[in-house]
């Protein structure tokens, strides 16, 4: 493989933009390498990232006017720079070769694979069942196909991938025995061994599956939390159960987890979808042999005999351990008359604002506050196409999260938030949150509001930031820190509606 080569070399001012030609990294890998650089003296800020066409246009917005037609193409590098002072721009791009050096440089048996066939080369063994894609999303059907070709399962955590591709490659899966987890698959657990985003939670014997990434990650932490287990986890991808797709990758991991011995019971965690495809997919789960929860959140949602029902991935998590459901799931106190009596107070509406990572906890969140008419809400998943055209999904790179709660202190009177912690997640997710919170509070005073701050903190104690240490940060900041979604947000709630409600929700 030929060492990286500069094609094209433009001087902004105080800005530089170098351009390596025929490298492929995967967004983690250079969101790493960014963040390194960013932490260099006299560097304001560091993009390292693919040159696809939409990662050009986003620079181009950002002020780096990047215009070297055909001599960039999507396979390559492209780096920003935007340095302070008499920074020398030649010492920061050195710093990167060093950093891009460990990969650059691999050869024989240490080499990063490029392709599924390279990876079969290098590193095949008998016991190989899963391969797992992250390159860009015109390439990742190819590679999966190729793997599924080698009788292996696909795990695809790329996205951008075209719903077309993906029927066929799930189509063709599911006749061949094999599961193709995404594209945009956040989270799985196989053979004890945890992809994506996935956290450290104990073994045991739950079996879940579903779209949701994120939604996955809350129950099978709070599952940890109960002192019990997860024996599988089979993310389908994002769109699994809309009416294109047909649910066909998340009916291959039910037949998948009833074949499994070690699981007893089956967690079905995702967003609603199509209401006749989570039907189908309700009316399997109940003929499948085993004990199963459904927890369906938003439009579409619905029951099926034999399956029992969850309202929030909290009591969905309960029932999955033999606990009974939160009684506020059953009957909503928040629906409560005296409730209804705040919203009908011609005082202004308190302000919730809620920033999320995660889409299903976000919809968790909008699905609970829509009960309320006492409050104004705005709860945004930052982890939508519209915030991550052209960057890192905010559970890697939590740098426009932070700019959006820093601002969020202009109009909130409570700020809710979602903190998860896993593999690949920022090293240090509370951190990259403590100091915008501490701005959104000084702008939040500025109106005369002392801004109060609820968080759901996703994790176990055996995740690379440790529950632990983040929790004693995020309470040290002030933050009322749950280990629930649910419960973060009702408190939230209550604070937003004010002493008039105190202490009505969850009675």
């Amino acid at each position: 493989m030929p060492a990286c080569v500069a094609v094209g070399y433009i001087r902004v001012t105080r800005r530089e933009v170098r351009i390596l030609t025929g490298r492929f990294y995967d967004s983690v890998k250079l969101l790493r390498v960014s963040e390194r650089l960013q932490g260099l003296p006299g560097v304001i800020s560091a993009s390292a990232m693919m040159a696809s066409p939409m990662n050009i246009e986003l620079l181009a917005t950002e002020g780096f006017a990047v215009q070297l037609g055909d001599a960039v193409r999507a396979e390559d590098v492209v780096v920003a720079l935007d340095l302070a002072g008499d920074t020398d721009p030649e010492a920061v791009l050195r710093e990167l070769e060093l950093l891009l050096a460990p990969i650059t440089q691999a050869s024989g048996p240490e080499r990063a694979p490029r392709t599924i066939e390279a990876a079969l080369n290098i590193l095949s063994d008998p016991g190989d069942t899963i391969a797992v894609i992250a390159v860009a999303g015109e390439y990742a059907a190819a590679e999966a196909w190729v793997a599924l070709h080698h009788d292996l399962d696909v795990f695809l955590f790329s996205d951008n991938v075209p719903v077309e591709a993906e029927i066929r490659l799930k189509r063709f899966a599911a006749a061949a025995g094999r599961l193709v987890m995404g594209p945009d698959c956040g989270t799985s657990i196989i053979d004890g061994i945890g992809y994506g985003f996935a956290n450290h939670v104990r073994p045991g014997s739950v079996g879940l599956t579903g779209g949701s990434g994120t939604g996955i990650q809350q129950v099978s932490c709070l599952i940890d939390s109960f002192g019990q287990g997860v024996a599988a986890a089979i993310g389908a991808g994002s769109r699994d159960l809309s009416a294109e797709v047909d649910g066909i990758m998340t009916m291959a991991a039910i037949d998948r987890l009833a074949a499994m011995d070690e699981v007893r019971i089956i967690g079905l965690v995702s967003k609603a979808g199509s209401p006749e495809v989570a039907h189908r997919v309700l009316e399997k789960l109940a003929v499948c042999g085993k004990p199963a929860v459904a927890c369906l959140l938003g439009p579409g949602a619905q029951s099926v005999a034999g399956v029992a029902t969850a309202a929030t991935l909290e009591a969905a998590a309960a029932i999955l351990v033999g606990r009974d459901a939160p009684v506020w799931d059953a009957e909503p106190s928040i629906t409560s008359p005296q409730l209804t009596a705040v919203s009908s107070d011609t005082r202004p509406k308190r302000r919730l604002v809620g920033l999320y990572c995660g889409g299903t906890l976000c919809l968790e969140a909008q699905l609970l506050s829509s009960r309320v008419g006492a409050i104004s809400t705005r709860l945004v998943d930052v982890g939508a196409d519209e915030y991550t055209r052209g960057r890192a999904h905010p559970m890697i790179d939590s740098r426009l999260r932070a700019a959006m709660i820093a601002e969020a202190g202009h109009d909130a009177d409570v700020l809710l938030l979602d903190v998860i912690l896993g593999e690949l997640a920022d090293a240090d997710p509370a951190g990259a949150v403590i100091g915008p919170l501490a701005d959104a509070a000084a702008h939040a005073l500025d109106r005369g509001v002392r801004l109060q701050v609820f968080a759901a903190l996703i994790g176990v104690e055996g995740d690379p930031q440790g529950f632990t240490d983040q929790l004693g940060k995020l309470r040290e900041a002030g933050v009322n820190v749950s280990r629930s979604n649910a419960e973060a947000t009702r408190l939230a709630i209550t604070a937003a509606v004010g002493e008039a409600a105190a202490g009505m929700v969850g009675e």
